[in-house]
């Protein structure tokens, strides 16, 4: 079977979790792929207690294994920042390689799959990456108005706030990501895109848009959807509610 047939097949039950941490890895320094977090990687993979999110450590492993100017292949393409999963699976490394390769092969350094899922994972790191890389890009403009605003004008902005600003090509080079730092012209180019009349005639159409919501998007946070479900259960005493109920529920109230 084909492995786009067998990954369109019916999935097994749905689960909390789908990789789980390897306790002993060979690596002390766990802290480097999670940055915020200060445990050690035995305190994290202590059983019954919460570890890193496996989305969390994907989209860390996405920023270093980022492959800069891509050229998709075809006679139409041109190179240009790897802004999509496919960049990372278009770009060969030193080893022969994609990109994307290297991203699943570190990824399954620190963690395991539960057995008799391995299906089940691939299909969720590929859906997972589509999403982190196209989150990475859109994240990254935000936090660089942040950047600048405190570095240049000591003011600490908000998400909200910050996704509203704008900022001078030149106001943007000065706050390159780390990720990025190394790309020169690859941060150029996606500078240039957000410097566009293009882009900012969409950017001010989807704000009016989101200003027109009557209420916010969700609060579901970083968390997938099992994930919140179990915490409304647990703080509400009640039993795991289905699907639906969350969907519907991540719009109406927040849940700590």
């Amino acid at each position: 079977m084909a492995v786009k047939e067998e990954l369109e097949q019916p999935l097994k039950e749905e689960r909390a979790g789908w990789a789980f941490p390897i306790p002993e890895c060979g690596r002390s320094d766990w802290s480097q792929y999670h940055g915020t977090l200060t445990q050690s990687r035995e305190e994290i993979a202590i059983p019954g207690k919460e570890c890193h999110p496996a989305n969390g450590i994907l989209g860390r492993l996405l920023k270093d294994n980022f492959p800069g100017m891509v050229k998709l292949p075809g006679d139409n393409h041109k190179e240009e920042p790897a802004s999509t999963w496919r960049h990372y699976k278009a770009k060969v490394d030193g080893n022969g390689g994609s990109f994307a390769q290297r991203v699943k092969d570190e990824f399954w350094q620190y963690y395991k799959c539960e057995d008799g899922y391995d299906r089940e994972a691939e299909y969720v790191m590929e859906n997972a990456c589509r999403k982190l890389v196209l989150d990475m890009h859109y994240e990254v403009r935000i936090q660089s108005v942040i950047n600048y605003h405190f570095e240049n004008n000591k003011v600490k902005l908000v998400k909200g706030a910050a996704r509203a600003k704008t900022l001078t090509k030149e106001e943007y080079m000065q706050v390159p990501p780390r990720w990025v730092v190394n790309e020169g012209v690859c941060w150029e180019k996606m500078v240039d895109k957000w410097c566009t009349d293009e882009w900012k005639a969409k950017h001010e159409e989807r704000q009016l848009q989101r200003a027109c919501m009557i209420r916010i998007p969700h609060h579901q946070g970083s968390r997938n959807l099992k994930s919140y479900g179990n915490a409304v259960s647990k703080r509400l005493h009640q039993r795991s509610r289905s699907t639906w109920h969350m969907l519907c529920l991540i719009r109406l109230r927040p849940v700590s």
